[in-house]
């Protein structure tokens, strides 16, 4: 049973606090193991091997998305605001059916490969076995996490998290180093991963049992024409967002090489992963909130909702901006092989491109509240275009510098174009005069520290500038967060939550 909340009045911001941080083990501890592994695979793996599997793991994620992401969706989209037991189970039922067509199309999919390509390669069999096993357990494993979300399980997701966390790390370690060197392993450690703990995910769930498919057999068809109106839009919305994320290393393999390749993406890996750990709380204990202020018809409050998440996001992405950008080559020696620590340039880069993408993530959230999904789908077909038009032609230059850069730009123009549009069906206000004097602070702060540390380095006093920018950034941090606490949340929460 969905936690039920009465009205959208009791949606207040300490109740959001406390559920972003009830997310946070749930992302912290797979990020940490995550720059563990980056700062294994990366000295294990050259530069090349690692590129390679990049380019692997963005074909599964994109594969992924098409067979499942219109069923993650419309499980957040319906389930989420759903509190009638009889109505979960059907659409719980309808999930479980949708589970059986991606078996079906995966399975398909392997014949007509065995069927029609060369099947004495063995090494491009082996790639297309791993590929379609990681899709099909994948597909299962997000779309049952999604469900847990969706129901405000928030404990029991943060611990499958954590779970899924160590079990891939250790698989992937322990295949890497005993018995098959080859980045391919990397992808083999989630699939053990996901085969052990989706039977877990299936009773958390309470996914019903087979003999439910004929009970609700003329029910489950029109939820699920009803899943594939809201969802198939958003699963072109995901396609253009991975390739949004991904596209770029082709674009560098086509013209520089897979070193490059590999070099940005550990990069762009690592800062991601850290990423990751502020944004996915949020995404996760938020949505679930605005969906039933939206159901509710309390426009006003699904807007204020909006407003308090864009400004919570410019404080961290300063904040973390700031802090990458000061300590990028240490971050870069301190996690990644020797062969790709020129990638600590584009560190801030990627880091300010990844916070827009997350603030986009609540600037086209009316589009998803109304059902208009296909104009989301519009606008991201657009963006790619914009991204590989820049890439194709500044690339060749610049490699994977410049395709960082590129990629910001794009990140920006959607969220621009978003929010613009967006404030036509909720109205919301970026206010940026109550978070002013903590923003200030840390630009100020950012900078004085910046150009400290540039002329101590000049002057070959690497060690005591690595010494006076540390400090001076805890200080900074620490105030801020003295800042944050005695003049924003009491902001946050009187102005906005009364």
């Amino acid at each position: 049973m969905i936690p039920k909340i009465e009205d959208s009045s009791k949606l207040n911001i300490s109740l959001l606090i406390k559920q972003i941080l009830s997310y946070v083990p749930g992302t912290l501890i797979p990020m940490l193991l995550l720059l563990l592994s980056t700062y294994i695979f990366t000295r294990v793996f050259s530069s090349t091997q690692y590129g390679q599997y990049a380019l692997w793991l963005s074909i599964c994620t994109l594969l992924t998305a098409v067979s499942s992401q219109w069923l993650q969706q419309s499980i957040t989209r319906y389930l989420s605001v759903e509190q009638d037991n009889n109505q979960i189970k059907e659409l719980k039922t309808t999930i479980f059916f949708s589970f059986i067509l991606i078996f079906l199309l995966i399975l398909l999919s392997t014949i007509f490969y065995y069927l029609f390509f060369d099947r004495n390669n063995q090494i491009n069999n082996a790639i297309f076995d791993v590929i379609a096993l990681f899709i099909l357990l994948g597909s299962l494993y997000n779309s049952l996490g999604v469900i847990l979300q969706a129901e405000m399980k928030v404990k029991e997701y943060s611990r499958v998290r954590v779970l899924d966390g160590i079990l891939k790390f250790i698989c992937s370690l322990i295949i890497v180093l005993f018995i098959w060197k080859h980045p391919l392993s990397i992808l083999i450690g989630s699939i053990i991963s996901y085969t052990f703990l989706i039977p877990l995910l299936w009773k958390m769930t309470n996914i019903p049992s087979i003999r439910e498919l004929f009970n609700y057999r003329q029910k489950i068809f029109q939820i699920l024409r009803m899943f594939f109106i809201y969802g198939m839009p958003m699963v072109g919305w995901f396609l253009c967002s991975i390739l949004l994320n991904f596209s770029d290393r082709y674009i560098i393999s086509f013209y520089r090489d897979a070193s490059e390749v590999g070099i940005y993406s550990a990069s762009y890996s690592l800062i991601s992963g850290a990423v990751s750990v502020v944004t996915t709380p949020i995404l996760f204990a938020a949505h679930p909130f605005m969906m039933k202020a939206w159901e509710q018809k309390d426009d006003l409050r699904t807007g204020k909702w909006i407003e308090i998440i864009m400004q919570l996001f410019i404080l961290l992405g300063v904040l973390l901006v700031g802090l990458v950008a000061l300590f990028s080559k240490e971050i870069a020696h301190l996690f990644l092989g020797e062969e790709f620590r020129d990638g600590a340039t584009i560190m801030p880069i990627v880091l300010a491109g990844l916070i827009l993408w997350q603030m986009s993530m609540y600037s086209h959230k009316p589009f998803e509240f109304t059902n208009k999904t296909t104009f989301m789908l519009k606008v991201s077909i657009l963006t790619v275009v914009i991204n590989c038009i820049l890439n194709f032609i500044l690339v060749p230059f610049g490699g994977y510098k410049i395709a960082a850069i590129t990629t910001f730009i794009s990140y920006l123009f959607y969220y621009l174009y978003t929010s613009f549009k967006g404030k036509n069906i909720i109205e919301w206000k970026f206010n940026l005069k109550e978070i002013s004097h903590p923003l200030i602070f840390l630009v100020l702060c950012f900078l004085v520290l910046g150009t400290i540390k540039f002329y101590l380095a000049q002057v070959f006093l690497t060690r005591l500038s690595l010494i006076v920018t540390a400090i001076g950034s805890a200080t900074a941090v620490f105030i801020f967060l003295l800042l944050f606490k005695r003049n924003i949340l009491p902001t946050l929460k009187n102005n906005n939550f009364k």
